[in-house]
């Protein structure tokens, strides 16, 4: 049993402490550092209070850890076992072209699973069983788990093995010293429209949960790591629905936010997740109010609304630019990016496709996101080479002329994006080739049928000029590549984009 999966303890110790037996004592926070390793634990019924661990371990020896405590002490087993899979940049599966990254399998039958595992590089938030066909299928399939990285609510939910379960331990478990509170205004901050209230990041206490939380879900799940949920608090408390509604004018407000971020990712790195990577969701990641270096030391980043607001229209380009300006130093760092939109009409998914080539790096997805299950629009069949022009350190460095079409190429195709102005007075422009090219065209709706199969093709219609719309792309190639060509997923460390 993982160290984290204490509730039948905990349950016992709860009817003891009822009946005069036991005070309030449960087991659990011990933790043995070692594959396999047993010892001694204690720890608090509320997770606010001491937790003592002493541990021996097959592979590590002798362990020992203590928290601050307010709370009676228990005593019983713990156990400690190893994370599923060591995972750091260079293990993120690589793909020549578009790598496609899923969200939420619901409702795949076991033929659509197939198809998700030999086309997708990884997913977010699939069921543990769901986990285990991918993986039966393709061996380094990535899973993400996902939680909200601030946020708790009786109706917030996280996956657990086969089933969406309450992430809430009920009011006997949370202590009031979990919540964040406003100086002037003492109480919970409640986020309306996701029915949740505001954690303080700092307190020991939420931290000791999450971390079990967390733990406990990667072993029901059989995941590599983990997406923090909402991770961009600085922009999202510019949004409507706070009560109390929160000083988002006051930059320090915004800056002792940034630091408290930065501080539980560093902590989450440090103690909770083994070696698990850890994913911060950033929105759009457009809001000035969130630091350029708050998600500095996460092993990756998930922009939930890349080229496109979350309605899926595209940005303008100021918005598009300092969000690839953003996404290129994340790259350029070393991290991975997840790069999700809701794009649905052929030209919106070219203009994020064209958008993610730009930015493309070496551990770089691209998640188009359908209302339910998996999409493979065709974009993601389009067979850009692995061979790439360097990242640009900013996405005006692929507009070397200056007239709004950026530019990027691949061995021998080129990517063309033209982003919509500020106030939409550019139009379109037109280029001239110099000779005839191969331009990708978009077919099919990209809905995986029942017969393990995509409705999504690719076809080349010969060019020698281009005119490229306000918020578009285009990518041509020299050579029109072969009917049904499209890329190929390659293991870790091998041909890397």
């Amino acid at each position: 049993m993982p160290i984290s999966d204490t509730a039948p303890w905990r349950r016992i110790a709860t009817l003891l402490a009822a009946s005069g037996l036991l005070a309030g004592c449960i087991v659990g926070g011990g933790v043995g550092s070692g594959g396999g390793g047993v010892g001694l634990g204690f720890s608090t019924i509320d997770y606010s209070g001491t937790s003592i661990g002493i541990g021996f371990g097959s592979n590590s020896g002798f362990s020992i850890g203590a928290q601050t405590t307010t709370g009676t002490l228990g005593l019983g087993p713990s156990y400690s076992e190893p994370s599923s899979r060591p995972i750091d940049i260079d293990d993120w599966p690589r793909r020549d072209g578009i790598a496609a990254f899923g969200d939420r399998f619901a409702g795949l039958n076991q033929t659509e699973l197939a198809f998700a595992a030999a086309h997708f590089a990884g997913a977010r938030a699939v069921l543990g069983g769901q986990s285990a066909v991918l993986r039966s299928i393709d061996p380094e399939f990535l899973v993400l788990d996902d939680r909200l990285m601030a946020g708790l609510g009786e109706r917030t939910q996280v996956i657990q093995g086969d089933a969406r379960a309450a992430d809430f331990p009920g009011e006997a478990f949370v202590d009031a010293g979990w919540y964040y509170a406003l100086p002037q205004e003492p109480g919970q901050v409640r986020y309306g429209p996701g029915d949740w209230s505001l954690m303080d990041l700092d307190s020991p206490g939420w931290r000791t949960f999450f971390g079990d939380r967390v733990q406990s879900m990667r072993s029901a799940n059989g995941s590599d790591g983990l997406v923090l949920g909402e991770a961009d608090l600085p922009a999202l408390f510019a949004q409507p629905g706070w009560q109390p509604a929160l000083p988002t004018a006051d930059p320090a407000f915004a800056e002792a936010w940034n630091d408290r971020i930065a501080r539980f990712i560093g902590h989450l790195q440090d103690r909770t997740t083994g070696d698990g990577p850890i994913v911060a969701e950033v929105g759009d990641w457009t809001s000035r109010a969130t630091a350029s270096d708050v998600f500095d030391s996460a092993d990756g980043i998930w922009v939930a609304a890349f080229a496109t607001d979350r309605s899926g229209r595209p940005l303008n380009e100021a918005a598009w630019r300092l969000q690839m300006d953003r996404i290129l130093r994340a790259s350029t760092r070393g991290q991975a990016v997840v790069l999700q939109s809701p794009a649905a009409d052929p030209q919106t998914l070219m203009f994020v496709a064209g958008s993610y080539l730009l930015a493309r790096g070496s551990a770089s997805y691209l998640s188009v996101r359908g209302v339910d299950g998996a999409l493979w629009p065709p974009v993601y069949a389009i067979p850009v080479p692995p061979q790439a022009e360097p990242l640009a350190s900013s996405a005006a460095a692929y507009d070397s002329d200056g007239d709004g079409v950026h530019v990027r190429r691949f061995g021998n195709a080129t990517v063309y994006v033209h982003p919509r102005s500020v106030g939409g007075g550019r139009g379109a422009v037109t280029l001239s080739l110099g000779g005839t090219y191969y331009m990708a065209v978009l077919e099919g709706s990209g809905r995986i049928r029942p017969d393990g199969t995509a409705d999504a093709s690719v076809s080349y219609r010969p060019v020698d000029s281009l005119t490229l719309a306000p918020a578009s792309a285009v990518v041509v190639f020299e050579r029109a590549p072969a009917s049904g060509q499209s890329a190929e997923v390659h293991g870790p460390g091998r041909e890397p984009i």
